[in-house]
């Protein structure tokens, strides 16, 4: 996934364009975003809906992130086997 810059972001926030999608499509972009591009009172909320469980606060730290996007990954590769 291409990382916005900071420049970026701000315009891509403000934009508004991440309105139109669901907390899960929010959740897994801004997993892989190293910016944070979406309103911060949304950000657990929506991680939680792309990981289908509840998170705690910390694990949205630097290193927390790390193993939340792993996470994602794992799931994601799973559903894919299992749906064939």
């Amino acid at each position: 996934m291409k990382q916005l810059t900071r420049e970026q972001a701000i315009e891509f926030g403000q934009a508004g364009v991440w309105r139109t999608w669901t907390p899960e499509q929010r959740g897994v972009f801004q997993l892989f975003q190293e910016m944070i591009c979406i309103p911060p009172e949304t950000l657990k909320e929506d991680i939680e809906a792309a990981l289908g469980r509840p998170i705690q606060t910390f694990e949205l730290g630097s290193m927390g992130l790390d193993a939340l996007r792993d996470e994602w990954v794992r799931k994601a590769l799973a559903k894919e086997t299992a749906t064939g």
